[in-house]
């Protein structure tokens, strides 16, 4: 995905904010993976989904557009917090309930665009602890419109991915 949101964020004249670790998923024992169709694959591994700084660095500048990225290196629950960004839309891939909800609660009340967009639909604990109206009721406001496992036939380890968006 940072290849392609770059290029868009090239042609849109925008800056492409990418908030990562780079050292994958923190601990194994909370984290499971389904594919599309909720089947279980099994548990997250600790340090699942790491890649090196650099490779994304050179899959960007030969694929994409590195000129308007900036990278955020570290937990976003500690970096996030730093910047003022107001973003035209946003793609959460953290795979962690309570990261994702840190992330809503942080940009929801600066979004300047209306569309969020999340890798994890078709983790169904997931998307439930996201849109539940009790939790969004607590931050005063309304559980937001979304669709649900729009299949975007992109390649991952289950041999397809689901997204969804959430529209304000």
């Amino acid at each position: 995905f940072p290849v392609t949101i770059s290029k868009v964020c090239g042609l849109l004249n925008k800056k492409y904010v990418i908030f990562d670790t780079f050292s994958g998923l923190p601990c194994s024992a909370l984290y499971k993976t389904y594919d599309a169709n909720r089947a279980y694959l099994g548990d997250f591994k600790e340090g699942a989904f790491s890649c090196a700084h650099s490779e994304v660095l050179s899959n960007l500048e030969k694929f994409g557009n590195l000129s308007v990225c900036e990278f955020h290196i570290g937990l976003i629950e500690e970096s996030l917090g730093l910047t003022d960004y107001k973003p035209s839309c946003c793609f959460i891939d953290v795979d962690i309930i309570s990261t994702a909800r840190f992330i809503l609660k942080s940009i929801v009340p600066r979004l300047e665009g209306n569309l969020i967009f999340t890798h994890e639909s078709c983790v169904s604990d997931y998307m439930d602890a996201i849109l539940d109206e009790v939790w969004w009721r607590e931050m005063g406001r309304v559980v937001p419109n979304y669709g649900i496992d729009y299949k975007t036939g992109l390649p991952n380890l289950a041999g397809s991915m689901c997204l969804t968006y959430l529209m304000f």
